[in-house]
């Protein structure tokens, strides 16, 4: 079952990301992205890197994906979103087809047990703990260098995109 759904996230990941290539409208090449990203965060899952695929889907597929979203609706004002289809049975098959695909996730993701003879990789951040724990004890300097670093990069950008206005007023 975890091959079939590994195929199928593949299969789905190539054509978003083909589509996201081909596609003339922005607003449609955005949103083949998020398919393309949630699609590679299911990969990252059934590869057993469960941090991995959280923060490819929070922070790649929600946050930044949102963030393109505004930029395109707000510079793009010719980027709109057709939702009505006149076609019924293309919405009733897209329901079906993702109904099903949301099925197979689920069926897959509740009876999923992780491989018992995988070996240990010694130094390796294989799950969230280990990766915690290095990133807390070991390279906790230079996290915290970065995250004051990002600060101030957003500092500096805001700053810079303030308006000035006349001394006069």
């Amino acid at each position: 079952m975890i091959v079939v759904l590994f195929y199928i996230s593949a299969v789905l990941a190539v054509l978003a990301a083909l589509n996201l290539i081909l596609q003339k409208k922005t607003m449609n090449a955005a949103l083949s992205l998020v398919v393309c990203l949630a699609a590679l965060s299911v990969i990252y899952f059934i590869l057993s890197a469960p941090f991995i695929g959280i923060i490819q889907l929070v922070v790649y597929a929600g946050a930044v994906m949102v963030l393109f979203l505004v930029v395109i609706m707000l510079l793009d004002p010719f980027s709109e979103v057709v939702l009505r289809n006149h076609n019924r049975l293309w919405v009733f098959f897209s329901m079906l087809l993702g109904g099903g695909l949301f099925t197979l996730l689920a069926f897959a993701f509740s009876t999923w047990q992780p491989p018992a003879d995988t070996p240990d990789i010694p130094g390796a951040a294989r799950n969230t703990e280990t990766l915690a724990e290095l990133l807390f004890n070991k390279y906790l300097l230079p996290f915290e260098a970065v995250s004051i670093l990002i600060l101030v990069a957003i500092i500096g950008a805001v700053v810079l995109a303030k308006k000035k206005h006349p001394a006069g007023s």
